[in-house]
């Protein structure tokens, strides 16, 4: 699901095993580049993906957080803002059923990278399909 941002924005992005699931790994912001607060919190991981179902916990700014819920894309985690290193607006994203969901989990994935960084960063170019479940 990330593939497209590490080969095409390795500037900004990389993979890592991820602080939270320890045993997968996830997309980071590189060190260099974590300007944000949260990013400090969360040591750069922006985003992992659930390989048993495709679902991803994202770590997003507050009013990006506030969208996701509204629009029911994702939930809340019942632990986040509550457990050490896990921000209030850590979140669970729902799996990608189509084509037209993976854009929107990329453009999700975006919002997340350019809240640990502080930067614009242009988009990839989509080259995932989601597994049918």
């Amino acid at each position: 699901m990330f593939d497209d941002y590490v080969e095409q924005r390795s500037q900004f992005v990389c993979y890592q095993v991820s602080n939270y699931e320890r045993h997968n790994n996830a997309l980071f912001v590189r060190k260099d580049q974590i300007v944000s607060p949260v990013g400090q919190v969360t040591r750069g991981e922006v985003a992992h993906v659930h390989e048993s179902d495709g679902s991803m916990h994202m770590i997003f700014g507050p009013s990006d957080a506030r969208t996701v819920i509204e629009k029911g894309w994702g939930e809340r985690h019942p632990l986040s803002g509550v457990y050490p290193g896990l921000p209030v607006t850590y979140l669970m994203i729902y799996a990608p059923r189509d084509q037209e969901e993976v854009a929107l989990v990329q453009q999700l994935v975006r919002a997340a990278i350019q809240n640990l960084c502080l930067c614009e960063i242009p988009p990839p170019r989509l080259s995932y399909k989601p597994r049918v479940l």
